[in-house]
């Protein structure tokens, strides 16, 4: 979700049982760095609602939120207001996440991911963000 406003990462919501929240929590440790490592159990979103009701588990991005009612949907609500180093640390919150449950997938199976599996276009942009957000160091 884009808001048109500064906000920071706070984590993530998850729709599952424990072990999976727990699983998640320690996938998300070390996103500390940027405050997106509070995981909890909680709502995933309503477009992955119909997956999550047939039990695949469910995870949602979190962000501070204390003025969102302040700009959504309002005349205020428009790009200006984004803060750019704010986004890169919330896609690098959820780029981090996914990255790491990508390979845990992979790695239960002994399939070892390379970083070629962002595509061209999206590598420096996600790699970028993840630097500046200090998540990773290359």
């Amino acid at each position: 979700m884009l808001f048109a406003f500064p906000r920071l990462p706070n984590g993530f919501s998850v729709r599952g049982d424990a072990s999976i929240i727990d699983q998640i929590a320690a996938l998300a440790a070390p996103l500390s760095v940027i405050g997106a490592d509070n995981v909890r159990e909680g709502w995933a979103g309503v477009d992955i609602g119909p997956i999550v009701e047939d039990g695949v588990p469910g995870i949602g991005h979190r962000v501070k939120n204390d003025q969102y009612f302040d700009y959504h949907h309002s005349p205020a609500d428009t790009f200006d207001k984004i803060d750019v180093g704010e986004l890169g640390q919330n896609v690098a919150a959820a780029a981090g996440l996914i990255w790491a449950v990508a390979e845990l997938g992979l790695a239960q199976r002994g399939i070892r991911l390379p970083l070629t599996w962002l595509t061209e276009d999206a590598r420096p942009a996600v790699l970028a963000a993840m630097r500046h957000a200090g998540v990773i160091e290359t």
